[in-house]
């Protein structure tokens, strides 16, 4: 292999209506716009750019982390903004799960074994359902949807993702999967 792909872990989002039905009144906003439900996604680590003569150890040393790992459910609940409901750049919704942490510091243990560089921002569990281009004033609606539960599924695999920047926005495509095993040795 030869090259650099840009990559990231994640876990993949179970979409649900009541996720979708906060999205459809969030774009009516000016300079609102939605992710695109198929890349949906919660981020692990974030690598960037990763030399592709790296990827099998990565891979490799991500099977290893989790090895052990097992499922766990999750709750999408809330609504937030970075950098601050004020200045929204991203919109999200939040994450109840304190396995989620314990997960992400796993992987970015494997990725630091892989000798493969990432972030390293402090990990901070959500899903980024919007981007805002410009001012939008969107905390009343997030305040609407500040104690909303808008899925709850159980996390049964962690992604290697590969994302291509274009002019319509990424485009992810798995690389690999992790399974993680069914909870108490079921």
């Amino acid at each position: 292999m030869q090259g650099s792909a840009r990559m990231f872990v994640s876990v993949p989002v179970e979409v649900t209506d009541t996720m979708r039905d906060a999205v459809r009144e969030l774009t009516q906003i000016k300079n609102v716009r939605a992710s695109r439900e198929d890349q949906i996604h919660i981020t692990l680590c974030f690598m960037g750019d990763v030399d592709t003569s790296r990827v099998p150890a990565l891979k490799e040393a991500l099977r290893d982390a989790l090895s052990d790992s097992e499922r766990f459910d999750l709750c999408i609940r809330g609504m937030g903004a970075f950098p601050n409901i004020r200045r929204p750049r991203v919109i999200w919704m939040g994450i109840e799960n304190e396995h989620l942490a314990h997960l992400a510091d796993a992987v970015r243990s494997a990725v630091r074994k892989a000798r493969v560089g990432f972030d390293g921002k402090p990990f901070s569990p959500h899903v980024t359902v919007c981007r805002v281009q410009g001012p939008a004033d969107v905390s009343s609606i997030a305040g609407r949807y500040a104690d909303t539960e808008f899925s709850k599924f159980t996390v049964g695999s962690v992604h290697l993702m590969k994302s291509v920047l274009g002019p319509d926005g990424a485009k992810h495509s798995v690389v690999d999967t992790i399974p993680l095993r069914p909870a108490g040795g079921e």
